[in-house]
């Protein structure tokens, strides 16, 4: 599937949390008080995590090193902050 990210509606997320059971990964992605939660087959998961490196150096690469310490107490989102 070929996915124009530009055309796409966007809500910002704040936090997220991952936990899993046998047979699928569980994943809720928070704004403000509102939860979308996803089941994630392991097959996926693990091709998500294996892409993701990638994607973050491209992005450091870009816009400079990303400080993970904002992320301990959760990060206001552009749309809470303004």
């Amino acid at each position: 599937m070929n996915i124009d990210f530009e055309t796409l509606p966007k809500t910002a997320c704040d936090t997220v949390s991952i936990n899993y059971k046998k047979h699928h990964f569980l994943v809720a992605l928070t704004s403000g008080t509102d939860v979308a939660a996803f089941t994630i087959p392991p097959e996926l998961m693990k091709a998500f995590a294996e892409g993701l490196p990638g994607k973050i150096a491209d992005y450091e690469k870009q816009y400079g090193e990303i400080d993970p310490r904002g992320a301990e107490g959760g990060i206001q989102s552009p749309i809470q902050l303004g």
